[in-house]
């Protein structure tokens, strides 16, 4: 007991202190080192030659950065012997000084390159492992920085830790009305607000929560952190952080023995209202949660298709290089006489055809591309994220934003890791820029681990693992059961729609409503389900007032409609029901009261207790009786009748609020699986079963009690019926009660939220009792009744519970949680796209089955499977929902749980990899699936809440998308001015928030976002096919320069032509690089999201006859341009031979009347003057117009030109190509002088404009043959896509 009384609440001063010492304390550890969850990365693999040759970087390290040294040594040997400053015997260097001057310097730039390079690959191999373990730093620091700097705790809302715009706040604080169920947990703490200390219960976030906090948890509920009961009991419980506490682990049962027997009433803030919340009890936090999120390590994801790929084409280039250098060696040394020649110009030739091919330039050609790729996606989603009012935002131009810059900017800086260079130098870089760097929010750039840009255009798989992000916030009003003189009515409401629309529907409806119809809703409802598919309507949303809670709320209610064209002739028992909607709902006060009274001290337990009264206490509000009202014709808006409206003449005198002991057994009674989406919603709230209003009519003083409330409390208060359409008042028969009962329990089952209406007229003899107690704003009665039998032998009823008995029954509304329509449209975009949705939800089938309706999931078979497993011995599954026709177990026997869904994809057939509906999930079994999606290829993208619980599965998916749903769970209390307590600042939540979604691509700020998941989806296609068809085009041009460099050796002239180094920087430095990394800015091609994306099969590199095509193509498409250029060299070299060097024809080679005959001169096979150099920039410039040229082949790898225009698709391209022209007609200018231009033939320039043409042609050919086999293989995987049974079912 001292124990106990010694424990005393955390000041938020203290708290915060103690969690910026858990911050501070982990950024001085060392970053843990991340798992990996694959079996082949723990499994020693046996690897080839050219394996460990790739492996271990060797052709960067012994190839392109040995070579380049190897080429520069050449060059400044041969500039020194041609200077005189060294023996020229061996090399006998004769050409101009300035050829090997220039020489020089761009073995220089070459070398710079390759050390560029292998820095950038560097990098990002270190990046890899410790990139993810960064973004949680970064996120910590910034928290730090600009969060929690000494007193500065109420941070504005632009000081947000990492420019994220996910929750936009109004203003410092806010007030969290969520769940347990939603990360939010009561905890008490001291507050010092004008000068007083006081102490009061507050929701904040389980990350927030410090050591030595003092909490409130139910049964049901995790365990946020590691915590032990603080209880006046002998019995010291601890629970473990994520452990469930149920009955039997508190070690007794709730405490029903303190509450009264019968029916009473509770007084204000009594404690009993304690173990009707499922047993609420107060526990202290003993070690902070944060430090095990922060200290869990990351997972690395599984290689990308693209990866493996990038490693084949590495190998392939590499043997390529080492042929091209000994085949070039071989053909120039066995044509020169190694004693006469001039090796100085002979030397390079080697070292250049193999440069060429070498990874020279290509780690950093890569490093920029995914920093592109990884940019433009960045681009869209901030649009799309954070949409900002009034900008007209068109996607087609959004490449030309200045907002792409910045983010290619800050992935640099990402990539580069210099996050910190850019904090304390923002504002220089955004002066250098031009751009306002830091000074927009901005989305945190996802780690280089994640391979955003490899794997988001490959997706294969779409799950969603949060209720929050499938369903709408509040439900739908979709059936009415009304007494009637027939029996009971049935009366269907579906969302209204719009007259232009739905005009014939709305028609033909109204002509099929005949007397057969309506004769048929009056059939008897016991026994059968009638559940109804809700038409697809439109939701409707009136405008409301800025800052408005009320208006906000009011906003959100869908506007429905009956179908049966005769409701109104129920009209008379209907408008009470529309008054009682629009009266128990239209209560502002959400709380009971302050829970703020007393001092800060905690000398009794019973302080925190009675605090946690009215802070649990919630009032019955629903937006669906708003609906119903209104749909019936009720209204809230200011007219003729007063300021409320048409219920300006009732006004509100007393609350009853009635809770059933037999209603709290039941909830207590069922697991986490049996929730329903109601229940879920007000987890952790003493919601009432029934609440009463009486009210008074102004016109006729009269008194009337309105009741809305669940139907089994509601109907034990009735004893009469209305039957509507005759306005008679009959007695409720045993017969229709059962029904109603019966009714309602299959609703439930069927995850509907059922709402029972009564009424009564006050008598007169009772008018007298209300005045008595109308000092009370409400009152709440207790029914301890739980055995009827024994009811009339029970203590008398409190004289309140009068005022709640012998009411008319009006009817029973039942309401669905439809799913939003953000996700029916998307999972049809998917569908489209070929990409899986998967829906993974805690509830059990029987709750979930109209929900996959809802979602056009198919139920009928192999409709969803049971992650709970069976227990040792039973056979079926209690959860499942069993019909004597066609139900999920009846056609399929489906697997339970994850083991017994692996061993059915060993043994069976891969069904389960089709389902799209998973139930009875927890977090780990969730996580296991995706672990088992990933392990037959598929390439997953989870989309969850900003909660640590889905920690783990953000860091096991492929790609990650968390979605803050505060935006929906933090709204500002409607008394903001009453001095509540502080809560948790917005960028405390962020901070949370950014923790728990640190290893997320992106995170949208409210679950409305989804939908444009889709369009990022498609972004993400189309940035990884413009940067695959960049690489392939710089592989294709580096090919053609060493295929260039190799024909050289193996020309037809006596000579060996020279390969300008110079041209060759300009060429493969410059033109190949501009150009590529334009290519990646090509816009989306139009039929983007109809492929099926392939499976990340990690035993397949390239698909059959994929990357045998690829390579042949490299090659056919590479020769061209090479061998065409070659021949031109030819040209050009006998044409500035007969101007230039007339003489030494004359005097060599007499007979050299033409350029064919002057270039078989044996003479000249030593010749090294001007028309040798500048034959080789000649033959080297026609290269670099050829590859230019054909660029317009590589805008779309699949499309020809004349089916899209390249220049329409992508302006950065072309610009790109007329900078890269205009550079190679610069560099013609500097190193061939004007003569020598104007003798060439006059078939030289017509070739020059007629070769780059005909390659142009000649990729587009092969394009085609490409192109023929891409489609097969589409079609092949839709045709997989399409399939809905096993592909091997049975084996």
């Amino acid at each position: 007991m001292d124990r106990i009384m010694r424990v005393e609440p955390l000041s938020w001063h203290e708290a915060r202190h103690r969690l910026r010492q858990t911050l501070e304390n982990y950024l001085k550890e060392e970053p843990s080192k991340p798992v990996s969850t694959s079996t082949s990365a723990c499994t020693p693999v046996k690897r080839s030659l050219t394996s460990q040759w790739i492996y271990y970087d060797l052709d960067l390290y012994a190839g392109s950065l040995l070579l380049t040294i190897a080429l520069l040594v050449v060059s400044c040997i041969s500039w020194l012997a041609r200077a005189g400053v060294i023996s020229n015997t061996v090399l006998n260097a004769t050409a101009a000084l300035s050829v090997y001057k220039t020489q020089c310097a761009a073995s220089l730039v070459l070398l710079a390159g390759a050390t560029m390079s292998l820095y950038m690959l560097r990098s990002r191999q270190k990046l890899w492992y410790n990139d993810s373990e960064n973004a949680k730093r970064r996120i910590i620091r910034n928290f730090l920085r600009k969060s929690l700097r000494g007193k500065n705790v109420a941070a504005k809302s632009e000081d947000i830790s990492h420019r994220v715009p996910a929750v936009v706040m109004e203003s410092n604080e806010r007030n969290i009305h969520g769940t347990s169920l939603t990360d939010n947990y009561p905890v008490y703490r001291v507050c010092d607000q004008n000068g007083q200390a006081s102490a009061a219960w507050s929701r904040v976030p389980s990350l927030l929560l410090v050591q030595g906090d003092i909490i409130a948890l139910q049964i049901g509920d995790l365990a946020p952190a590691d915590c032990t009961l603080v209880e006046e009991t002998s019995i010291s419980l601890t629970f473990r952080i994520g452990e469930t506490i149920t009955t039997e682990s508190l070690r007794d049962d709730v405490n029903f023995t303190m509450l009264p027997v019968g029916r009473s009433t509770f007084p204000k803030n009594s404690e009993h209202f304690l173990p009707l919340c499922n047993g609420l009890r107060v526990f202290l936090v003993m070690e902070t949660p944060l430090k095990k999120s922060l200290r869990t390590p990351s997972v690395l994801p599984q290689p990308s298709e693209t990866f493996r790929q990038l490693i084949e084409i590495r190998k392939l280039l590499s043997v390529i290089a080492l042929i091209c250098l000994l085949l070039t060696t071989f053909v120039s040394f066995v044509r020169l006489d190694s004693v006469n020649g001039d090796l100085s110009l002979l030397l390079p030739l080697p070292l250049l055809s193999a440069i060429g091919i070498l990874p020279v330039v290509g780690p950093a050609f890569l490093f920029i591309t995914e920093i592109l790729g990884t940019a433009r996606i960045l681009t869209i989603v901030h649009h799309l994220a954070a949409p900002r009012s009034g900008e007209d935002y068109v996607r087609r131009y959004f490449l030309n934003s200045r907002l792409l810059l910045r983010y290619i900017v800050a992935t640099l800086l990402s990539r580069l890791s210099l996050w910190q260079f850019f904090l304390w130098s923002g504002d220089i870089i955004g002066t250098l820029f031009l751009i306002r760097l830091g000074k927009e929010n901005m989305l945190p750039v996802p780690p280089v681990s994640q391979c955003l840009l490899e794997k988001l255009g490959v997706a294969t798989c779409v799950s969603v693992v949060d209720d929050q992000i499938v369903c709408e916030p509040h439900a739908i009003p979709q059936q009415l059961i009304i007494p009637s003189a027939r029996g009971l009515k049935l009366l269907d409401l579906c969302l209204t729609h719009d007259e232009d629309s739905d005009h014939d529907s709305d028609d033909s409806r109204s002509s099929s409503s005949d007397s057969s119809d309506n004769e048929a809703q009056f059939l008897s409802l016991r026994g059968g389900s009638v559940f109804r598919r809700l038409p697809g309507g439109k939701m409707r949303s009136k405008e409301a007032p800025a800052n408005s809670t009320v208006a906000v709320e009011k906003s959100s209610i869908y506007e429905v409609q009956f179908e049966d064209p005769t409701w109104w002739q129920y009209l008379p028992s209907l408008k009470c029901i529309g008054l009682a909607s629009l009266v128990v709902d239209g209560n502002k006060n959400e709380f009971v009261s302050s829970n703020r009274d007393g001092d800060c001290r905690f000398d009794r337990l019973s302080d925190a207790r009675s605090k946690l009264v009215p802070f649990v206490c919630r009032e019955r509000r629903s937006n669906q009786l708003r609906a119903l009202g209104q749909c019936i014709g009720f209204s809230s808006e200011p007219n003729a009748s007063g300021d409320r409206g048409d219920l300006s003449p009732y006004m509100e005198k007393l609350r009853l609020h009635i809770l059933s002991k037999s209603m709290v057994n039941e909830r207590l009674e069922i697991d986490a699986h049996e929730r329903s989406s109601e229940q879920s919603r007000w987890w952790g709230y003493v919601r009432p079963d029934a609440t009463s209003v009486i009210v008074q009519d102004s016109r006729s003083k009269a008194y009337q009690v309105l009741t809305i409330g669940d139907p089994s409390v509601v109907i034990e208060l009735c004893h009469e019926a209305w039957q509507g359409e005759i306005s008679t008042i009959l007695p409720l028969a045993a017969g229709d009660r059962r029904t109603i009962l019966e009714t309602t329990n299959d609703w439930k089952l069927a995850d509907l939220d059922v709402t029972a209406f009564a009424y009564s007229p006050i008598p007169r003899t009772l008018e007298n009792r209300i005045d008595d107690v109308a000092t009370e704003d409400r009152l709440y009665l207790f029914d301890g009744i739980t055995d009827m039998s024994w009811a009339g032998k029970s203590k008398n009823p409190s004289d309140e519970w009068s005022l709640a008995k012998n009411q008319v029954f009006l009817g029973v509304l039942g309401s669905f949680v439809v799913p939003r329509g953000e996700i029916q449209r998307l999972l049809k975009a998917f569908a489209g796209a070929g990409v899986r949705f998967v829906y993974f939800s805690p509830r059990n089938m029987r709750r979930q089955k109209e929900l996959a309706i809802q979602l056009s999931i198919d139920v009928s078979w192999n409709a969803a499977i049971s992650l709970r497993p069976l227990e040792s011995g039973e056979d079926e599954d209690p959860h499942r929902m069993t019909s004597a026709y066609a139900d999920w177990d009846v056609n399929a026997r489906l697997p339970h749980g994850v083991d017994d869904v692996k061993r059915h994809l060993e043994e069976v057939d891969n069904v389960p990899l089709l389902v799209s509906l998973f139930t009875d999930v927890t977090k780990q079994t969730t996580r296991d699936m995706i672990e088992v999606f990933q392990e037959y290829s598929d390439t997953v993208i989870s989309v969850g809440s900003t909660m640590p619980w889905n920690e783990a599965i953000f860091s096991t998916a492929d790609i990650a998308v968390g979605i803050d749903i505060f935006d929906e769970h933090c709204a500002h209390d409607n008394e903001s001015e009453d001095g509540r307590a502080p809560i948790a600042t917005g960028s405390e939540i962020e901070f949370a928030s950014g923790i728990s979604a640190h290893s997320c691509a992106f995170r949208f700020r409210n679950a409305s976002s989804v939908s444009h998941l889709s369009d990022i989806m498609q972004q993400g296609r189309a940035a990884l096919a413009a940067t695959t068809a960049a690489c392939i085009f710089l592989l294709n041009g580096c090919l053609a320069f060493s295929f260039f460099v190799l024909f050289c050796a193996c020309s037809l002239s006596t000579v060996v032509p020279f390969v300008p180094a110079l041209g060759s920087v300009l060429y493969l430095q410059i033109v190949l690089p501009i150009i590529g990394l334009a290519l990646c800015m090509t816009d989306a091609e139009p039929n983007v999201m109809k492929h099926v994306p392939p499976k990340n099969d990690q035993s397949i590199t390239f698909r059959r006859r994929e990357g045998k095509i690829l390579y042949t193509m490299l090659v056919i498409k590479a020769i061209p341009p090479a061998l065409s250029s070659a021949i031109m060299w030819l040209i050009a070299y006998g044409a500035l031979m007969l101007t230039h060097e007339r003489e030494l024809l004359l005097r060599e080679c007499p007979n050299a009347e033409v350029w064919a005959n002057v270039i078989r001169c044996e003479a000249l096979k030593y010749y090294s003057g001007p028309a040798r150099i500048n034959a080789g920039d000649l033959a080297l410039s026609h290269l670099v117009l050829c590859v230019i040229i054909c660029s317009t082949s590589f805008v779309y790898r699949f499309h020809l030109i004349v089916d899209q225009l390249p220049i329409c698709r992508n302006h950065v391209w072309a610009l790109s190509v007329f900078i890269s022209i205009g550079l190679t007609v610069l560099y013609l200018s500097l190193t061939v002088d004007s003569v020598s231009r104007a003798t060439l033939p006059w078939y030289y320039y017509l070739f020059s404009v007629v070769n780059p043409l005909v390659c142009l042609v000649w990729n587009e050919l092969c394009k085609r043959i490409e192109a023929r086999t891409e489609r097969r293989a589409d079609k092949l995987r839709r045709l997989q896509f399409e399939t809905r049974l096993g592909a091997y079912s049975p084996k």
